[in-house]
This record gives C-alpha cells, sequence and structure tokens, in this order.
C-alpha cells in the first residue's frame, strides 16, 4: 500500500509540470485573460527554498496565489507567509493578490489551469472561477 502511495505521488508532480508546460505554451493564445503576470511570480517563488509547490492564476483584478512549503517547514508557516506577503507587496502588482497555503486551493487553481488550456476559458468565467477561489479560501482559512 505504501508502494502505491509513493508512485501517485511521484506521477502526481510530473503532471502538474506537464500542465505548467501546456499553460505557458498555450496561455497566450488559448485564454482571454493574459496569465504572464501569475506565470512571472509562480516562476519568481519557486526559486524560494521554502517553497515546495506554487500554482497562480489570475483574472482581470485579482489573483489567487496558492502554495506548499517543505515539510520540515510547516512550524515556520506564519513567518513564511508574512515574508511572502512583503516580498509580493514590493513587487508591486496592480492585481489583488489572495494567498493561501491550503492544498484544496491548490487543487483548485491546478484544475483551473488545466481547464483554461483544454477548454479555452472566456475571460467572463476565468473571472468567476478566480472569485469562487478566492471565496473558498476565505471559508478554509
Amino acid at each position: 500500500m505504501f508502494l502505491i502511495v509513493v508512485l501517485g505521488a511521484c506521477q502526481g508532480g510530473n503532471q502538474a509540470q506537464d500542465t505548467d508546460r501546456l499553460l505557458h505554451l498555450s496561455s497566450e493564445a488559448s485564454t482571454a485573460v493574459t496569465q504572464q503576470v501569475s506565470h512571472d511570480i509562480e516562476e519568481w517563488l519557486k526559486k524560494n527554498p521554502e517553497i515546495k509547490a506554487v500554482e497562480a492564476v489570475n483574472g482581470e483584478k485579482e489573483m489567487v496565489l496558492a502554495y506548499d512549503v517543505h515539510h520540515e517547514k510547516r512550524f515556520q508557516m506564519s513567518e513564511i507567509e508574512s515574508k511572502l506577503k512583503k516580498q509580493l507587496s514590493e513587487k508591486k502588482s496592480s492585481l489583488e493578490v489572495t494567498m493561501s497555503s491550503d492544498k484544496k486551493i491548490l487543487s483548485e487553481v491546478m484544475e483551473l489551469k488545466k481547464d483554461m488550456v483544454k477548454k479555452n476559458l472566456t475571460k467572463k468565467e476565468i473571472n468567476h472561477r478566480v472569485k469562487k477561489i478566492i471565496s473558498l479560501s476565505y471559508e478554509t482559512a
């Protein structure tokens, strides 16, 4: 049973990377809302040694940033989150950023990114889904 869990976890990481590559290649052509800001922030945060995974997606005015930290850093979550908020405020993005370390929000953001690639969502659909994820993040907080 342990082997099945480990193998499943390993496949999940590769799938996320594949989706990220697909989204990067087709994001400008397939969506009505450019995801360049989200992509830049993802790449910037991936360089942070405390961050294990990060996914971001944005609508016209709002961005959802979901992240996961390494297991041994879980006890320092409040410090990490305040540090990330400070660094993001220095970026001076015109978007309102909602951050979450909840795995459910991370999963929802990943699913939205996949749908953006597969279903060619409209600007209205993207904005609606981003707002829905933001409201979910407040429920789980």
